[in-house]
């Protein structure tokens, strides 16, 4: 409730207003502040009131309580990309601009590539995303591409040479794992 007073003559700088707000430490104060902030934005004070200047308050208390209690963190790389397509409507079609061919969509979107710092720049610019949960994100990908390893014919030169070097190779992982 608000309760004015008044000092002296008839000005609005002679009246004070007392709020009886108090701190968000419970759920339970958490509800009763939503309430309250609920009800003051439906009757949508004129600025400088001092039923605005009690929802401006309660709204910043809110908000502290709720970065306090519910802090999810900055969201992953792919996680907010998938949130941008479902949000504009985009399919992996309409995400080669940013990304580059379907097939490097797909291994992105499926977590097998990396993001590299160009595809970061035209996600920012193009689509709008922040730039520091894909810059600082953590892409972990399911699948680490590697290089293809050379056949055993290649690394000695000729494929007379591999069938031994690929027994010896054998015989020596079968006594590693016995």
């Amino acid at each position: 409730r608000n309760t004015a007073r008044k000092i002296g003559v008839n000005s609005p700088l002679n009246t004070i207003f007392i709020m009886n707000i108090s701190p968000i430490r419970t759920p339970e104060d958490h509800q009763r502040a939503l309430a309250r902030v609920s009800a003051l934005m439906k009757l949508d004070p004129e600025p400088g009131t001092p039923k605005s200047d009690e929802l401006e308050v309660l709204a910043q208390m809110v908000e502290l309580y709720e970065k306090k209690r519910f802090d999810l963190g900055e969201p992953e790389p792919l996680d907010l990309i998938a949130f941008a397509m479902e949000q504009q409507g985009l399919t992996k079609k309409d995400m080669v601009p940013y990304l580059g061919s379907p097939s490097r969509v797909s291994e992105v979107l499926s977590g097998k590539r990396s993001l590299t710092l160009l595809m970061i720049y035209k996600l920012h610019t193009g689509l709008g995303l922040p730039l520091h949960p894909l810059v600082l994100g953590v892409v972990r990908p399911k699948r680490v591409l590697r290089p293809k390893q050379a056949s055993p014919a290649r690394a000695i030169g000729t494929k007379r040479q591999a069938k031994p070097a690929l027994r010896m190779k054998q015989r020596i992982l079968k006594t590693q794992t016995a």
